[in-house]
């Protein structure tokens, strides 16, 4: 976004104007990643000048995509559906869903899958460990075969999202096909992945999820052992790519 979107004469002019430009690093300060960290990286926050929040958008914004933001919030600073505070649940009788909440549930999950590229939704790509573990369970609980094709489908299409050089697994695909990596690797992505490539070769031996499941371990361990100095030096080499763009409005 340094390069496409803030670089735009259109953009900086806008900022320069009536914003003030933060960026943050998001593996800097665990609390800012905690608040923000369902909203991704690069995360876009629009704050006001009380620190309200006004909008939140996440992922890459190409640079016609900001400015029109940018001049939307000028125009009406109104906090949007994004930054709402969200309304207190009713208590429910007990923790089970009804029948017919699980057939809106389902029928949600099975709408939002891609049956083309794999994974759901039609955005940034990504293996969703929550929504996985509902495919796995399937597999496993109700011997669900379509479940089994949506699982080995999605965690073939992820393939592409592993680092063939270095190990680990980048962030996320920017297109629905999995061939537009964010070359950015986040620790909890890691975990994710290492547990469910391994629990599907465990599953299906599938030589390619073994496979997996080693380059992401070995770019684990070897991150880890990366000494101080060295991992400072390269945080602050990549913390252009890997920080949080925060803007706060005049």
């Amino acid at each position: 976004m340094d390069e496409q979107t803030y670089a735009d004469p259109a953009v900086a002019a806008l900022i320069g104007k009536r914003y003030l430009p933060v960026s943050i690093d998001a593996d800097a300060d665990p609390a800012l990643a905690s608040r923000y960290g369902d909203w991704g990286w690069p995360a876009t926050i629009v704050l006001a000048a009380d620190g309200s929040e006004i909008v939140k958008r996440r992922g890459f914004i190409p640079a016609a995509q900001m400015a029109s933001l940018l001049q939307a919030i000028i125009d009406d600073p109104t906090p949007g559906p994004s930054a709402r505070t969200a309304a207190t649940p009713a208590a429910g009788g007990g923790l089970a869903l009804s029948e017919s909440q699980r057939a809106r549930f389902k029928k949600t999950y099975v709408d939002a899958y891609d049956v083309t590229f794999g994974g759901w939704g039609s955005g940034q790509k990504f293996i969703d460990a929550a929504t996985l573990d509902y495919t796995l369970d399937l597999v496993s609980q109700e011997r669900d075969r379509e479940a089994e094709r949506r699982a080995r489908q999605t965690l073939d299409a992820n393939l592409a999202l592993i680092d063939p050089v270095w190990g680990g697994v980048f962030q996320y695909a920017a297109t629905p096909d999995w061939n537009s990596p964010h070359y950015e690797k986040l620790i909890s992505f890691q975990a994710d992945d290492l547990r469910l490539y391994a629990e599907a070769y465990a599953r299906w031996h599938d030589p390619r999820y073994l496979q997996a499941a080693q380059a992401v371990r070995r770019y684990m361990v070897t991150s880890s052992r990366l000494r101080p100095a060295r991992s400072m030096s390269v945080r602050m080499r990549t913390c252009r790519s890997a920080c949080r763009d925060m803007i706060t409005t005049r």
